[in-house]
C-alpha cells in the first residue's frame, strides 16, 4: 500500500467528510480548499485543480489517494506550496493555448451529470462565458461574434461533446465576424450546429 507524508493525510482530513464509503472531499470541502489556495470556486483555476487531482467528475468528489498522490508527485505538503502550484497552472491557462485546449475539452466531462452524454445549454453557457468572453485567455473572441453565438444557442436544448470541442476550434480559426464572412466554408467538416450558426449570422445580417 502506498504511503504518503502525514502532512498530506492531515490536510485531506481537514477538507474531507465521512461518507457511506470512503472519506472524500465533496463540493463544500472543495470550496474551502480552493478558498485557502487563494481562489473562488467560480475561478477557472478550479478546473485546473480538478485536472491536476485527476478528478473525472465534480460530482464524484476527491478521494484521499487522488489528493495525496498528486501532491506527493509535485513535492507539496503545505498549503503555501500548493498555492504556488495552482498559481502556475492558472498562469499557464492564460498563456499556453495547448493547455487551455486540454482544460477546455476536459471541462465537458468534468461537469457532465452522471449517465448523461450531453450538457444542458445552461450549463454550457456557464462555462463558455469565462473561456470566451473574459479576453484574458489565448483564444480571443470578438464580443459581437460571441454574443451572436449566445443568442443563437438558446434554441438548443443540449450540447454534444463534439459541438463543445469544435466550438473552440471555430473560435480559434474565426475570432471575429469579418473572418467568418470571408473564410468560413460550409463544405468543411464542422458540426451541424456550427453550420446552422453560420446561416444564422447571415439571416440576422451580421455577415
Amino acid at each position: 500500500m502506498q504511503s504518503y507524508p502525514p502532512e498530506l493525510h492531515e490536510l485531506f482530513a481537514q477538507y474531507s467528510c465521512a461518507t457511506n464509503a470512503e472519506p472524500l472531499i465533496d463540493s463544500e470541502g472543495l470550496i474551502n480548499f480552493i478558498s485557502d489556495l487563494g481562489y473562488e470556486i467560480e475561478d477557472m483555476a478550479t478546473i485546473c485543480l480538478a485536472k491536476f487531482l485527476d478528478c473525472h467528475r465534480l460530482t464524484d468528489g476527491i478521494i484521499e489517494a487522488q489528493f495525496c498522490r498528486a501532491w506527493q508527485l509535485e513535492g507539496c505538503t503545505t498549503i503555501i506550496k500548493m498555492r504556488k502550484v495552482l498559481q502556475k497552472l492558472d498562469h499557464k491557462l492564460h498563456t499556453d493555448i495547448d493547455y487551455l485546449e486540454m482544460i477546455y475539452n476536459y471541462t465537458f466531462d468534468l461537469v457532465l451529470d452522471p449517465g448523461a452524454k450531453t450538457l444542458s445549454t445552461d450549463m454550457a453557457l456557464q462555462y463558455w462565458t469565462p473561456f470566451f468572453s473574459s479576453g484574458s485567455y489565448p483564444v480571443t473572441v470578438e464580443d459581437q461574434l460571441y454574443q451572436s453565438w449566445l443568442d443563437f444557442i438558446q434554441q438548443e436544448q443540449s450540447i454534444s461533446k463534439d459541438s463543445w470541442k469544435m466550438l473552440l476550434q471555430f473560435f480559434k480559426r474565426f475570432p471575429d465576424l469579418i473572418t467568418v464572412k470571408e473564410h468560413y466554408n460550409e463544405a468543411d467538416a464542422w458540426p451541424y450546429v456550427i453550420d446552422e450558426f453560420y446561416e444564422y449570422l447571415g439571416d440576422i445580417g451580421k455577415i
